[in-house]
């Protein structure tokens, strides 16, 4: 079975809480309720997906979805001997998070095996995707 870890924007989401549409608190306006859909596709496909404080080692995924930028976690992502797919969603515009600009994605795009972003301008359908949220 595959095995897919997700680092959360916010530790709340930690221990699979991302995926708990029962919980009113988080589950604000059904909006963990995409989150909830892709576990419940992927297990039928035979790939684990899990928030990735739920892993003791990295080692063993095949890929890790960074919805934050968060350079101490990818540290000790990348110190851990992590060899699966990097992969980071650059959800918000620069006017939120500036490390989302392009100049800036482009100082840290050779972390990463693929960059997932909204924006248009720099989508090349190699390291760059369109993702729309």
């Amino acid at each position: 079975m595959a095995k897919i870890g997700i680092f959360t924007s916010d530790q709340v989401f930690n221990n699979n809480r991302m995926f708990d549409v029962s919980d009113k608190k988080f589950n604000r306006d059904n909006i963990l309720y995409p989150y909830y859909q892709l576990k419940k596709n992927l297990n039928k496909q035979g790939i684990e997906l899990n928030t990735l404080d739920r892993y003791l080692s990295f080692e063993k995924l095949d890929a890790i979805l960074l919805f934050k930028l968060d350079f101490e976690a990818l540290y000790r992502i990348l110190k851990s001997g992590f060899c699966g797919k990097l992969i980071y969603f650059a959800w918000e515009p620069p006017v939120v998070s500036k490390e989302n600009s392009p100049g800036n994605l482009k100082k840290i795009e050779n972390l990463f095996h693929h960059i997932m972003t909204w924006n248009d301008s720099i989508v090349d359908n190699e390291k760059y995707f369109k993702v729309n949220n």
